[in-house]
């Protein structure tokens, strides 16, 4: 039930978005968790934010230009929103296991950058 609701709700929002992000959810959630986790120390840089567009492109097979757009979109919908679940459900939705393995690696070398 509780998934259907979800379903829902995200359906809603995506009919009544303006600008619909050029990204796939599970792509924005994947740089949203990164932002987060190079925001955990209080400390966020131009370093930090190097190692994001990296990972981006990496990961996700991005150009360096979509990579920024999509780091500069991951920040404000981090910055707006109260729980990371969100994030987390569209990544396990959305990726296999061993991709999310991966995911998680790549989180580590975020807060360690």
């Amino acid at each position: 039930m509780f998934d259907k609701i979800v379903a829902y709700l995200e359906k809603r929002m995506e009919a009544n978005a303006i600008n619909p992000d050029p990204f796939e959810r599970r792509q924005v959630a994947v740089a949203a968790l990164l932002v987060e986790a190079s925001r955990l120390d209080g400390h966020y840089d131009a370093v930090e934010q190097g190692t994001v567009i990296r990972l981006l492109r990496e990961t996700l097979k991005l150009p360096a230009d979509q990579a920024r757009t999509l780091l500069s979109l991951a920040e404000v919908r981090q910055a707006n929103t109260y729980d990371n679940w969100i994030f987390c459900e569209a990544i396990k939705r959305g990726y296999s296991m061993t991709e999310r393995e991966e995911i998680v690696k790549d989180l580590w070398k975020v807060a360690f950058a």
